[in-house]
C-alpha cells in the first residue's frame, strides 16, 4: 500500500502541474458535513471512499464514506482534521512528551522483581530493538513499558495518547502491542537447574515471543516479575511500540 500511495502521490503532483485534476478543474467536488462527520463527493456528485487528495493533503474515507481522523491507516497518521500532509516533518507540536505517558491505572501489588527476574529480562532484551534513541527517549519509552506491566497505565490509554506522536524527530508511533502471560514455577528441580535460564526459555517458547511486529522499526521490551508470597507463579509481559521512519 505504501508504494502504491507514493506512486499515486507522484501521479497526482504531475497531473496538478498540468492543471488536470478533476476536482480542481470542475470546482464541483466538495466535502459535506453530515451528522458531524465529513464525506467527500466528486464532481459528479458521487460519494468517494479510500484515499482522497484535496488541496495539498491526503485524506481517507471508510467504506461508508465517513472521513477518518485521529487514527493510522496503512501506516499513515491522520490528524484531528483528517489530513496527512505531503512531506510532513516532525515538529514540537506532535512530539511525544511525558504527559502523553501519564497513567490512569492502579499499581499492582501482587508482583515484584527479583534479581533473577532482572537477569532474565536483560537476556531477553539484549537484541529486541530496531531503533536507536537518545537517553531521554529511551527512558521515556522504557518507563511507559514498565507502567503498563505494573498496572500504572492501561494499553487503551497509552494507545490513545501516543499513536501518531513523534519520537526523537526520527520515528512516528503507529501501534502499541501489550502481551502478558502467567507461568507456573518448575515443580521438580534438576541438578543443574538455573532459574534465570528456566524463565528465559519458557518465555521464548510462549506466545509472547511468537508475536511478530508489523513494522520494521520497533521499541520492544520484555518485563519479568515474581508473584506474591502466596503463589509460586511468575509473570512476564512484552510491550512492542511499533514505529515508522520519518
Amino acid at each position: 500500500m505504501r508504494n502504491k500511495l507514493i506512486k499515486t502521490i507522484a501521479l497526482t503532483l504531475a497531473l496538478s502541474s498540468l492543471g488536470a485534476v478533476g476536482a480542481s478543474a470542475s470546482g464541483q467536488a466538495q466535502w459535506k458535513l453530515i451528522n458531524n462527520n465529513w464525506y467527500y463527493y466528486d464532481s459528479n456528485g458521487q460519494m468517494k471512499t479510500g484515499w482522497i487528495y484535496d488541496k495539498g493533503n491526503w485524506y481517507y474515507c471508510y467504506y461508508n464514506g465517513q472521513m477518518a481522523k485521529n487514527t493510522t491507516i496503512d501506516g499513515y497518521y491522520l490528524n484531528s482534521n483528517g489530513a496527512w500532509t505531503l512531506n510532513r516533518q516532525a515538529t514540537s507540536d506532535n512530539a511525544i512528551v511525558q504527559s502523553d505517558l501519564k497513567g490512569n491505572g492502579s499499581i499492582r501489588y501482587d508482583i515484584n522483581s527479583t534479581e533473577n527476574d532482572y537477569k532474565a529480562q536483560e537476556i531477553l532484551n539484549a537484541n529486541t530493538n530496531s531503533v536507536v534513541l537518545n537517553s531521554e527517549y529511551e527512558s521515556m519509552l522504557f518507563t511507559a513499558c514498565e507502567d503498563l506491566a505494573q498496572g500504572k497505565n492501561t494499553i487503551a490509554n497509552l494507545k490513545s495518547n501516543c499513536i501518531g506522536k513523534v519520537v526523537g524527530s526520527k520515528y512516528r508511533i503507529t501501534n502499541i502491542v501489550y502481551l502478558s502471560k502467567v507461568f507456573e514455577s518448575s515443580k521438580e528441580l534438576v541438578l543443574d537447574y538455573n532459574p534465570v535460564n528456566d524463565k528465559v526459555n519458557k518465555i521464548k517458547e510462549s506466545e509472547l515471543a511468537a508475536y511478530t511486529p508489523k513494522s520494521t522499526y520497533k521499541y520492544d521490551k520484555y518485563l519479568v516479575f515474581t508473584g506474591d508470597s502466596f503463589t509460586n507463579d511468575w509473570e512476564a509481559m512484552r510491550v512492542v511500540i511499533e514505529l515508522e521512519a520519518l
